[in-house]
């Protein structure tokens, strides 16, 4: 019995008992110890999952259905393998009900994740496949909201909570200790409560409440427990995270569907919560996946619709309550016969989707109004046909593109494509940012140069090494100059737009070689492959391109070698580091269009750049360029452990930036457009910092202002400030 051996002198009763700090320690130590004992224990562990996301109306009946504001059930087959290998495949998924409230407030990303010694708690800004559970695909920003709460169970327990007290108590004939802990300090924590057997400090339950530093907005009351059937369990039944959502506005005057569609609500009360079933533990070494390595996540359903009718595979599912039937029922009839607007609606989407994705409209100096129809068609998931076509209203020309891709070897992702293309191109940038069409209509800001590009692209990929990829291409096209047109914009302006520097006409024909590692876990649905994102990782790529006129007969000669390394590393809750370096060289008679560039970030009405936010209206080149950019988003670390009430309740977050780069012109075949080109002999710096998450209570529109300080001496701008709305 522990009384002997760690808390001796200290009588313990039914009532709660203040331990002594070494004792308290000691006997938390001695958990942490056996839990990671019982892991190793556990070398490999196969299990199902079935999850459940819900929301309710705290003010509607509670039987009925339009008391389910959100539901979502998913199962999944889950893999772990000591010490933190893990993998999930989603079996089926099931969206009944969506009465209004469209995600979770917070989830607990790959909540049936219970062998972590963290747990990341997000506001489900991107559902994925679960509807609201699992990590974020990286595309192109970072993560909204994530927080990274230790478990007192933990190696760093110790270092993370203090145990306050220590209760004796009885379950199912077993003697049970149950510690309360207490996070340390101001940041974003759990407080509750840990319960062990007396006799081998066993964990039989947890049961933690986060700290008032984890906001989301409108949430409260925010709970994680582990649910065990009985003592001698060694693995939880259930992983439970709820909360309350209060919400200011409400509008239960207004009709619940017209003509048959639900129209949105806006309950006071809403309670939410994520559950997580676990059955079916099993070990074996067949279990192991062979892509264990590499992908994180596998899913075998289509990600983009609901799946009605689901079955099942085991018994695991937990009963629906009547209100979840009820909605369950609604909506399947809805979905087998819907109404005649939902019907049209529903069609129409599919068609906006082909109509108005990704390349349906930009505006630039060259082009002018550009619009157009896009889309990607995967008859199978080794089959990728791309399509667009489009017309610039300002060059009175069409653009189109073509293409296909098909994988021969799935298990080495061995690929082959080939793309035909006649459109306007931009110049190779250092900056991974995208084309922001608002500035560029509105601000008559664009950080790009342009040419046209008519040719034929051959390309081939395959994974050498776990996280390692080899890319291969050939380019054979003709390169011309695109003129500004004259008077682009709506608008009287004072800022006319910038002359689209001149390339040199000609030939093009280019072998490229890229080798890549990115250390991210990745993801497999049915519509291809993605990485995901994730607390640290690092990612590397080396690009070769050759172009020789006596050997492919091309009208330029010269080679371009770049390297791009990235950098993500979380500090526990001290935030993220992102550290951003690329650098790159060409050599050779080369063209400005092969140039490197560097353009500006941040404009008016735009809070974040991913570039150089003090530049003004202009851009870098050369044919030698380096650039690092640094970030640290604290999040709200240093205004919830200031100490100071007034900060801890200011909800706002905050980042630091800043970066250098160098640009130089070395051509050896001169081209007028040099004459155009800005270069950075010297470094040019600056740093600045982000307010962002002002506006909590108009979640999802995040205000945010950034101020950046240009710290050289170049003719640019000497400080920016930007406003606008992030995370959207």
């Amino acid at each position: 019995m522990l009384g002997a051996a760690l808390l001796a002198g200290l009588p313990l009763t039914a009532a709660a008992q203040t331990a002594a700090p070494d004792s308290g320690r000691a006997l938390l130590a001695a958990v942490i110890a056996r839990r990671e004992s019982a892991l190793a224990a556990t070398p490999r562990a196969g299990y199902n999952a079935f999850i459940k996301t819900a929301a309710f109306d705290l003010a509607a009946p509670p039987d009925s259905a339009w008391s389910v504001l959100l539901l979502t059930e998913t199962e999944i087959s889950a893999y772990w393998e000591f010490p933190d290998r893990f993998q999930e495949t989603i079996d089926a998924r099931h969206r009944p009900s969506d009465g209004g409230l469209g995600r979770s407030p917070a989830v607990a990303e790959e909540i049936e994740h219970f062998q972590r010694d963290y747990i990341v708690i997000s506001d489900a800004s991107d559902p994925g496949a679960g509807g609201t559970r699992v990590p974020r695909l990286v595309a192109g920003g970072r993560p909204i909201n994530p927080y990274t709460l230790p478990l007192p169970v933990g190696p760093d327990g110790l270092k993370h909570f203090d145990v306050t007290a220590v209760d004796s108590l009885t379950r199912a004939g077993r003697a049970v200790l149950r510690l309360t802990v207490r996070g340390r300090g101001h940041t974003p924590h759990f407080d509750g409560t840990v319960d062990v057997l007396d006799s081998s400090y066993t964990i039989v339950g947890m049961d933690l409440w986060a700290s008032d530093a984890v906001r989301f907005p409108g949430v409260d009351s925010l709970r994680y427990r582990q649910v065990f059937a009985d003592s001698e369990d060694r693995w939880p039944q259930e992983v439970i995270l709820s909360g309350h959502l209060q919400r200011r506005i409400s509008a239960h005057w207004l009709p619940r569907s017209v003509v048959g569609m639900p129209l949105p609500e806006f309950p006071r009360s809403v309670h939410f919560e994520e559950v997580a079933t676990l059955s079916a533990f099993r070990s074996d070494s067949t279990l192991k996946p062979p892509d264990l390595p590499e992908y994180r996540r596998i899913s075998r359903i289509n990600a983009l619709h609901s799946d009605t009718g689901v079955v099942w595979s085991d018994g695991s599912a937990p009963p629906l309550t009547p209100a979840e039937q009820a909605a369950w029922a609604d909506q399947d009839s809805l979905e087998l016969h819907p109404p005649l607007v939902p019907h049209v609606l529903r069609d129409a989407e599919v068609v906006g989707d082909a109509a108005f994705g990704q390349g349906f409209g930009h505006y630039n100096r060259v082009d002018g109004l550009y619009l157009g129809v896009s889309n990607d068609w995967r008859p199978s998931s080794r089959l990728l046909f791309t399509t667009r076509l489009g017309y610039a209203l300002g060059r009175e020309d069409w653009q189109y593109r073509t293409g296909a891709r098909v994988v021969l070897v799935p298990s080495r992702q061995l690929w082959v494509g080939a793309m035909y293309h006649d459109e306007s191109s931009g110049w190779p940038s250092l900056v991974p940012t995208s084309y922001d069409a608002a500035s560029a209509f509105v601000n008559r800001v664009d950080p790009n140069e342009y040419y046209r590009d008519h040719g034929l692209t051959l390309s081939t990929g395959v994974r050498v090494l776990p996280f390692t990829r080899v890319e291969l291409r050939y380019d054979d096209s003709h390169q011309s100059t695109l003129d500004t047109l004259p008077g682009t914009g709506f608008r009287p302006t004072r800022l006319p737009p910038l002359p689209n520097p001149p390339i040199i006409d000609g030939h093009l024909r280019l072998v490229g070689g890229t080798l890549s590692f990115d250390s991210r876990p990745l993801t497999r649905t049915r519509l291809g492959e993605g990485a995901m994102s994730n607390d640290s990782w690092t990612r590397i790529t080396l690009s070769v391109d050759v172009s020789a006129r006596d050997v492919l007969g091309s009208d330029f000669s010269f080679r371009r070698y770049t390297v791009h390394f990235e950098h993500q590393q979380r500090w526990g809750a001290a935030g993220v580091t992102t550290v951003t370096a690329v650098g790159g060289i060409s050599t050779g008679y080369t063209p400005p269009q092969q140039y490197f560039t560097v353009g500006y970030g941040i404009q008016v009405l735009a809070a974040e750049g991913s570039a150089f936010n003090t530049l003004s209206r202009s851009e870098y080149a050369g044919t030698r360029a380096g650039m690092l950019l640094l970030r640290h988003d604290f999040g709200r670390l240093l205004f919830a452990g200031s100490g100071l009430p007034i900060l801890r309740a200011f909800p706002a977050t905050f980042s630091l930036h800043g970066g250098v780069f160098w640009t130089s012109l070395a051509s050896r075949l001169p081209a007028p457009a040099d004459t155009m080109l800005l270069t950075a002999t010297r470094p040019y710096t600056e740093a600045g910092f982000t307010l962002a998450n002002l506006t909590p209570f108009l979640s999802p529109f995040d205000f945010a202002v950034s101020c950046t300080w240009q710290l050289s001496h170049y003719p640019t701008n000497g400080f920016r400030f930007g406003i606008g709305f992030t995370g959207l």
